[in-house]
């Protein structure tokens, strides 16, 4: 990370896992005072999964500056050498998702229904953001 010349030069760093499963494992890394997510495949790395990951992380970039919402990528690795997988690190999003096994859905969306069909206007609105990206 230093080489890159990411946020944290010289801070130690920690990692933490967060989640995973068979289609990739998610991180939160900390480094001095930043805090970022890593996304890469599980090990063993299926076949293409690499592909996935490098593709993920083209999106990504390809999404900065546009007025779509996503986690903004700091780095992506293209080498699976590094950590076994190709990967790639964005900025941290405290969340939680309403599709993971046994996932409860926190409050206010859990006891107040209009909150959580507010959820699904600004999926659609994202969604609709995505489109208009060339």
């Amino acid at each position: 990370m230093d080489s890159k010349g990411l946020p944290g030069t010289g801070a130690p760093l920690t990692s933490r896992f967060i989640t995973g499963g068979a289609s990739n494992e998610l991180f939160e890394i900390t480094r001095g005072d930043n805090k970022f997510a890593l996304r890469r495949p599980p090990d063993p790395v299926p076949p293409g999964r690499d592909a996935t990951m490098v593709r993920e992380s083209r999106l990504l970039a390809a999404l900065a500056g546009t007025d779509v919402p996503h986690a903004r990528l700091v780095a992506g690795c293209e080498d699976p050498g590094v950590l076994g997988g190709c990967f790639f690190l964005t900025e941290f999003v405290d969340g939680w998702s309403p599709i993971q096994e046994g996932a409860v859905w926190p409050e206010p969306f859990n006891s107040d229904l209009e909150a959580r069909r507010g959820l699904a206007f600004q999926l659609v609105d994202a969604i609709a953001r995505l489109s208009s990206v060339d």
